[in-house]
């Protein structure tokens, strides 16, 4: 049914890295979206560090997707300016996502630009307060 989507968001962790430990590793959070009717696959990283493992992903799930070879390009997104805003900068560039909509190669290319203005650390570091006060009041919930 993936392939019904319009977009498709893939929150993707460095988790494990299996061909070279079992350890969970679990330290930074990047973006993989795909484009169905465009048969492509974007990578958006803040930190630039999970475009190989994305796109490792992305071959994978789209052998499974269609029999047509899918693309796959690196996104342009701002860098973080520190070592843990990766989460929020992802879940900022989902929130921009849902909210645009974009499916034609030109709205991609101006959602990038809105990533420049609207995932910039100010931006994410509400988000990540917006994440903290829900995780606060999960947990409240799940303690009565």
């Amino acid at each position: 049914r993936l392939k019904e989507k319009d977009i498709v968001l893939i929150p993707l962790i460095d988790s494990v890295d299996t061909e070279t430990t079992s350890k969970p590793i679990g330290m930074h959070w990047s973006l993989l979206t795909f484009f169905p009717s465009l048969n492509e696959f974007i990578s958006f990283d803040s930190g630039e560090s999970n475009h190989a493992r994305a796109r490792k992903f992305a071959e994978r799930l789209g052998g499974v997707l269609t029999d047509v070879p899918v693309s796959f390009r690196e996104g342009s997104t701002p860098h973080q300016q520190n070592s843990y805003d990766c989460g929020a900068h992802c879940c900022r560039m989902m929130e921009i996502i849902c909210r645009l909509q974009p499916t034609t190669p030109l709205e991609i290319q101006e959602l990038e630009l809105t990533f420049q203005d609207s995932c910039s650390s100010s931006q994410a570091s509400k988000m990540r307060d917006i994440l903290q006060g829900w995780m606060q009041e999960v947990a409240g919930r799940v303690r009565q």
